[in-house]
């Protein structure tokens, strides 16, 4: 399915309801980007980012999980996702919470304590009322956070607990994703 084709899909009656009925058939159009990106940070910011606890969040069919685990099978990895989680326990055989992102934003569910927390392909679709809410709750489970996003969005604050470290494109079979590194700024 093209990117354009996901707009439409959303356009009729939103991400939720489109997930909600298509949840366990979704194929994320941009795995081979997603692997490409959980790489370039593997290799390039490893040094820097602690991968050995990581948080999979809005972790569709378990794309980040499965690169993730390729390149560092060692990795302790749980996934959240409130529409993909019966998808993501199928392929990767771990364990993934029904949590949505405002359930996260109005504390309704308590993260735990991770080294990263990687986002892909689903950062962007947050309500703007529910993003720094939900920002900051990142931020005090984990001290990095890697997005993933088809587009320029979303634009996060360091108000919001995070500074950006470093972004850049990545591209795989005529697919992009732009890869940014935050630091949360909050005192551990």
């Amino acid at each position: 399915m093209s990117v354009r084709g996901f707009r439409d899909l959303y356009s009729r009656s939103g991400p939720t309801a489109y997930y909600l009925q298509h949840g366990d058939q979704y194929q994320n159009p941009h795995e081979p980007a997603v692997a490409a990106a959980v790489r370039y940070a593997a290799i390039h910011w490893s040094f820097k980012i602690d991968f050995s606890h990581v948080l999979d969040l809005a972790a569709g069919s378990g794309e980040v999980t499965v690169a993730l685990n390729d390149l560092l099978p060692e990795a302790r990895i749980e996934g959240i996702d409130p529409y993909t989680h019966r998808l993501y326990q199928q392929r990767t055989g771990r364990p993934c919470l029904a949590v949505t992102f405002e359930q996260l934003a109005k504390g309704e569910h308590e993260l735990s304590t991770y080294r990263c927390i990687i986002v892909s392909c689903a950062l962007h679709l947050v309500a703007a009322s529910w993003l720094p809410s939900l920002c900051l709750r990142l931020s005090a489970a984990a001290p990095d956070l890697l997005v993933l996003t088809p587009i320029t969005r979303p634009e996060i604050r360091p108000s919001w607990g995070w500074v950006l470290q470093s972004e850049c494109l990545i591209e795989a079979e005529a697919r992009s994703l732009r890869l940014r590194w935050y630091r949360s700024n909050l005192a551990r």
